[in-house]
């Protein structure tokens, strides 16, 4: 996903994220990319272990550091029960166009307010990441490259430094 902020600046913010719903995992690395020259630098990879309520960052690219703290947040597997739905329509042509549904919820544990489109699916395309009285913590990110599996399942696996 693209931190959608970042794209008419020099260095566009990419986050590659895999979930295990299964082991309660999320991994994310944050990738900033300079368009001028096509040239990536790893910025951090975070795993967030819902199962134990731990959030570890490694801020180097040797996985090296680690830093160790609670992780606020539930996983959401899709779309939460008491969230406003704000209604559907679809992107290209008509009748031939890929559906989808927009949602606002707040986030379990949080007071991060989301606004999400996705498919029926519950395949995310866009979302708004809001925080309240913090106008520029806030985030928009643009799902791209989605696969329904782990890409690598080596990346779920904690570096000794957070043992």
């Amino acid at each position: 996903m693209t931190e959608l902020q970042t794209i008419n600046s020099n260095n566009i913010v990419n986050l590659f994220a895999q979930w295990d719903f299964d082991k309660g995992l999320q991994v994310l690395d944050t990738m900033t990319l300079d368009p001028r020259n096509g040239q990536s630098v790893f910025n951090n990879r975070t795993i967030l272990n819902f199962a134990e309520n731990i959030l570890y960052i490694l801020p180097d690219k040797d996985l090296k550091t680690c830093k160790k703290t609670a992780n606020p947040s539930a996983p959401l597997r899709c779309i939460p029960e008491d969230a406003q739905n704000l209604g559907s329509t679809y992107l290209g042509a008509l009748g031939h166009g890929l559906s989808y549904t927009g949602y606002r919820f707040t986030l379990p544990k949080t007071n991060l307010e989301i606004t999400l489109a996705a498919t029926a699916d519950c395949v995310p395309l866009v979302e708004g990441v809001r925080v309240p009285q913090q106008p520029k913590a806030d985030q928009l990110y643009l799902f791209t490259s989605f696969e329904s599996k782990i890409v690598d399942p080596m990346k779920m696996e904690l570096p000794e430094s957070c043992q």
